[in-house]
């Protein structure tokens, strides 16, 4: 998953000097944008300052991400700028990883208002979701977001493909790769040779034009060549060459643009 947002709602009171008390509503809300070509990624970030009961005093704010290990941070908040109620601050945080393998981590958010002549107040410190790095998969490193399973959409294109797929989704025991219902696909290409010998060929005779395609897909754990997947929890079809000359482009770039990495769990949709 290339992108996610967090909303963090804040409420607060603030003190002048002279003793009075007042509360300060503000919401935050923030955009990542990963980048599954880059090791450097992007967050946009809004805080809006909405109402208040009570004169406010004078008040600055502050803000500041920061990640751990192989990440760096920055951020163009404005520090020490003067707020009142009506202000709407938007700014951007980098975050560039340094991972030469993979690096699963999460971003640490610390808020503060200050009151001019007077005391600070502090945010809870909270968390994005967790994010992970890697140069395993691809050209190029990437970060993606690590929250949930991603599924592949693409293979509803390939008429005999999907037919094959959904045809083991709803017949097998195991539903596998159904979302909401089966069991999700792991990344496994050890086992491809092993899965193809065992799926293919597949009943009948071959027509013109066409090569032997197999699901669960070779490149998984749950290919033919489990023991919990015979038929029905697998299966094999004679499928035209142009669209298994498609399907490797879609599983490519699906594996590079989500990372998914050996071990790694997806789901299929048709």
């Amino acid at each position: 998953m290339e992108a996610c947002i967090v909303d963090e709602p804040t409420h607060l009171t603030v003190q002048s000097s002279g003793g009075k008390s007042a509360t300060l509503e503000a919401f935050l809300s923030q955009y990542i944008k990963y980048s599954a070509t880059s090791r450097t990624f992007v967050e946009t970030d809004t805080w809006e300052f909405v109402s208040a009961t009570g004169p406010l005093p004078p008040m600055t704010a502050a803000f500041t991400p920061s990640c751990h290990g192989t990440c760096t941070a920055s951020s163009t908040f404005p520090t020490g700028r003067s707020i009142k109620v009506g202000d709407v601050i938007t700014w951007t945080s980098t975050f560039t990883d340094g991972t030469t393998t993979q690096h699963l981590d999460e971003i640490d958010y610390h808020a503060s208002i200050s009151v001019v002549g007077g005391g600070t107040w502090t945010s809870s410190d909270w968390n994005s979701p967790s994010y992970r790095c890697d140069d395993q998969v691809g050209s190029y490193a990437g970060c993606v977001s690590y929250y949930g399973q991603p599924s592949l959409n693409t293979m509803a294109l390939l008429p005999a493909i999907a037919a094959n797929i959904r045809t083991v989704q709803t017949n097998g025991s195991l539903h596998y790769g159904l979302v909401g219902v089966g069991r999700p696909l792991t990344r496994d290409t050890s086992a491809q040779r092993a899965n193809r010998r065992a799926a293919c060929p597949p009943p009948g005779p071959q027509p013109a034009g066409t090569t032997c395609d197999e699901y669960p897909f070779a490149t998984t754990r749950e290919g033919a060549a489990n023991p919990n997947s015979a038929p029905p929890n697998s299966g094999s079809v004679w499928a035209p060459e142009a669209e298994q000359n498609s399907q490797a482009g879609y599983i490519s770039s699906f594996v590079q643009n989500e990372r998914v990495l050996e071990g790694d769990q997806y789901w299929v949709a048709v």
